[in-house]
């Protein structure tokens, strides 16, 4: 009768523990009881502390039971549970009442009574019309996936009305996270078996590599179309209606040469291939394009020994210098970048201005010794640099001052010839009439054109734009030294001590 009593006692003992988790909203609490009264029933008489072991074991420890379903073959097999991946998932975040008050529904949805992580990841869930899974989704869709299914818990009326959906929706979400990986909506490439057939992806690949170090190279020798078109309109508030865009700049190659050294080294440009001699318009000096730069040489013009050609030159070295100095992210500090640019065209005007400088070689030394000025103030040391702005005026300033040395010297030239001189020395072209009083002391030629044999080496006076005089010997096809065009109707073959390089 002992034993009797003592297993009535732990059946109502077990019995008051499965109505306490039904109050609470717990529908596990009722798995546990058949087991603990089982147990209770095959316990001896020495037994005495059992019912308070059997009672603090549905009390505290039902929950875990139910869910791993791990409890002994005399557990209820019909009561819903889930894996142990869950099972670590819940504890490790915290949302064991939550997860646990919802797997009733969870398992109805399915139509199973256990609960794996594969069957929680790949149910089918609508979401704006779509299908998706928590395996497939990630980040906002993946909120948007739990609180869909949070809706189709609470729809099965199996949920508690205390618990909200967003109870429901943030424990689902916190164990998905936990479980799965979000999803990457990057389409995944995997391993494809050809049979003949080539691999695009490659081709694409390899085209676009190829393509790459074709534009490497490229704007590694000159600059690209688009870097032209911002330096032209770095600089056309500054020219207006003088603009005349890219055209106005230096070849793309020798743009890529002076931007270098003006912005990268802050120093005049004195690279042998960006001179004045050998500047190349972008333009053309007769509309026809600079072009592009062979591989591995520098694009340079020809040199001339036209005074009009290398005074648009020294524009189109200017304009370019300006033009890189206005797309300077910064400064050189000293002075603002509108200021150094404006020097640098105001290089042009001075030359503009120098009406003296009629002769090629007058013309030629100004603007070296002009740029020699400018370096000197600007490409040395770094703490002695006195700003490209300053460089540039000084620059101008050495025109100028040529300009003015060749009016004196032409006016004491025609001072001391009297007033039989020709009029006008270097203060502007030579005129036909100019030419003729130089060619009067010609010698006598023969019918073909040849000098007599004393002739052959004899020096030849001739006077220069600028006033003096200076000799130059015969020569068979003229004398390229001369800088004074011969105007004689001969032929370019014919002995002469003027050029007859425009013959």
């Amino acid at each position: 009768m002992a034993d009797n009593a003592h297993v009535e006692d732990v059946t109502q003992l077990a019995a008051d523990g499965a109505e306490h988790g039904s109050d609470s909203g717990e529908d596990v609490p009722a798995l546990v009881a058949p087991a603990a009264a089982a147990e209770a029933a095959n316990e001896d008489d020495t037994g005495s502390n059992m019912g308070s072991n059997v009672g603090s074991n549905a009390g505290s420890d039902r929950e875990d039971d139910a869910l791993l379903g791990g409890g002994g073959a005399d557990e209820d097999d019909d009561g819903p549970s889930v894996d142990e991946e869950i099972a670590r998932a819940l504890e490790a975040t915290g949302t064991v009442e939550v997860f646990t008050t919802a797997l009733p529904a969870m398992c109805y949805l399915l139509g199973v009574t256990y609960l794996t992580m594969a069957l929680l990841g790949n149910q089918i869930i609508q979401v704006g019309g779509v299908g998706t899974n928590f395996a497939l989704t990630g980040g906002a869709s993946r909120v948007q996936a739990a609180a869909a299914y949070a809706d189709l818990l609470l729809g099965t009326g199996m949920i508690p009305a205390k618990f909200t959906k967003q109870a429901i929706a943030s424990a689902v979400y916190t164990v998905v996270e936990m479980l799965y990986a979000p999803h990457t909506d990057a389409p995944q490439r995997g391993e494809v078996t050809r049979e003949g057939s080539p691999d695009t992806g490659f081709i694409r690949k390899a085209l676009a590599v190829a393509r790459a170090v074709k534009e490497t190279t490229t704007s590694a020798k000159e600059s690209s179309a688009d870097e032209m078109d911002r330096l032209a309109g770095r600089l056309a508030p500054l020219l207006g209606h003088d603009s005349n865009g890219v055209a106005d700049l230096a070849a793309p190659s020798q743009t890529k040469t002076i931007k270098k050294e003006i912005q990268e080294c802050k120093r005049i440009p004195s690279n042998p291939s960006v001179q004045p001699q050998v500047i190349w318009r972008c333009g053309g000096d007769l509309g026809v394009a600079a072009p592009k730069a062979e591989k591995n040489k520098e694009l340079v013009a020809e040199a001339t020994t036209c005074t009009l050609q290398l005074r648009g030159r020294w524009s189109t070295l200017c304009i370019t210098v300006a033009a890189c100095i206005m797309d300077m992210s910064e400064s050189d500090g000293v002075t603002s970048n509108r200021e150094a640019a404006l020097g640098a065209l105001g290089m042009i005007t001075a030359l503009k201005n120098a009406h003296h400088l009629v002769c090629f070689t007058d013309v030629a030394v100004a603007l070296e010794d002009a740029l020699d000025a400018a370096r000197s103030m600007q490409n040395g040391s770094v703490d002695n640099r006195a700003g490209f702005a300053a460089a540039f005026v000084a620059g101008a300033r050495v025109i100028t001052d040529a300009n003015r040395l060749a009016r004196r010297d032409a006016a004491k030239g025609d001072a001391a010839k009297g007033p039989s001189a020709p009029k006008g020395g270097s203060a502007g072209p030579m005129t036909m009439n100019d030419l003729r009083e130089l060619l009067k002391d010609k010698s006598t030629t023969s019918n073909k054109g040849k000098p007599n044999a004393t002739d052959k080496t004899g020096m030849k006076a001739v006077k220069l734009a600028n006033g003096k005089t200076e000799h130059f010997e015969r020569k068979k096809g003229g004398n390229p030294r001369c800088p004074v065009k011969c105007t004689k109707d001969h032929a370019k073959e014919t002995w002469c001590h003027f050029s007859h390089a425009d013959k």
